[in-house]
């Protein structure tokens, strides 16, 4: 698999990736744990314009429309959409990697992130150094009781 370096904000129900003056927001990424598709709900928004449309990212006429209305839209050239398209695309697969990698249930992605965490038992400040992943946010209540949980609301990955 091809790497990216594009950062992500990973929430419970969607994945946030900004790219220059857009942001980029991905919805069903839960659904998606097979490898076979990569079907998303994406939202394409800079300023107040914007576009927002389901299509499997994996199938290369669905993703051309979308980026040719995408493109109309906000006012800029095709291919500089369909640049960030094809960034967003890698590292969705990176993502959906890592899920369906650990066996996650078809959770919210955070919780799914929180679980993986949580399943190797590593300190948090080891996880960012291995793989990329600031954890933020703090609470008391956790899965078991040691309070873990309530701190991996939302996950960020590099």
């Amino acid at each position: 698999m091809l790497a990216v370096d594009v950062p992500a904000e990973v929430r419970e129900h969607e994945v946030e990736i900004n790219l220059g003056d857009r942001r980029y927001r991905v919805r069903g990424m839960a659904r998606n744990m097979s490898f076979e598709q990569l079907r998303i709900n994406l939202l394409v928004a800079q300023g107040e314009c914007f576009h927002v449309d389901n299509l499997d990212l994996y199938s290369a006429r669905q993703r051309g429309v979308y980026v040719r209305q995408a493109a109309t839209e906000l006012g800029v050239k095709p291919d500089v959409v369909k640049r960030e398209v094809g960034k967003v695309l890698l590292k969705l697969e990176q993502l959906q990697e890592v899920l369906a990698s650990h066996s996650l249930a078809p959770v919210g992605l955070a919780e799914g992130a929180a679980e993986l965490v949580l399943e190797q038992a590593v300190d948090p400040a080891q996880h960012v150094d291995a793989a990329g992943v600031v954890e933020h946010g703090d609470g008391p209540e956790g899965l078991g009781g040691d309070g873990a949980a309530g701190r991996l609301r939302t996950i960020v990955t590099r």
